[in-house]
């Protein structure tokens, strides 16, 4: 009895030492913490940036051009400003509008880049995109209530990576 009691004790304490071995981390760490996808190191530069405030919008200046980084108000129906510190707002920064309750945006002609989520997962059922806008990010408009595609269709060759 005090041999079985002995082996399963022992066979136990070899198969905690085998998991807690195969659990500990490698030497090699495949993805260090501060290896971001460059995407996403783009939007966390800006984020942690700050960039300057006008209203609702979180902007940064570019090359004498603005981008929106981030939209901090309550939702609903917003208008981008066309001209922020009389510069044109050009880019529409990732993740900007993400998450934010928008249900209608006006987008105007300056725009020329919409970038990767930016208006993801938001409540839009309306979007009007302007002939200026000439790239549309991965995922920009997914997860919205945009059902009705027929009112798109000017714009679906722009809009071919929204989902």
């Amino acid at each position: 009895m005090n041999i079985k009691l002995f082996s399963v004790t022992v066979i136990t304490a070899l198969l905690s030492i085998g998991i807690i071995v195969a659990c500990e981390p490698s030497d090699k760490n495949e993805n260090p913490p501060d290896s971001i996808p460059p995407l996403l190191d783009e939007w966390w530069k800006d984020i942690e940036n700050g960039g300057e405030t006008l209203g609702d919008f979180r902007y940064k200046i570019e090359d004498e051009e603005i981008k929106i980084i981030r939209y901090e108000g309550e939702g609903g129906i917003v208008t981008i400003p066309a001209e922020i510190e009389e510069l044109p707002v050009t880019s529409i920064g990732i993740h900007a509008f993400r998450e934010t309750k928008l249900t209608d945006v006006v987008i105007p002609d300056s725009v020329i880049f919409i970038r990767n989520n930016a208006f993801r997962d938001n409540q839009l059922t309306s979007v009007m995109i302007p002939d200026s806008v000439t790239s549309i990010g991965l995922d920009a408009f997914a997860y919205n209530y945009l059902v009705r595609k027929e009112e798109w269709s000017p714009y679906r060759q722009k809009l071919k990576n929204y989902r």
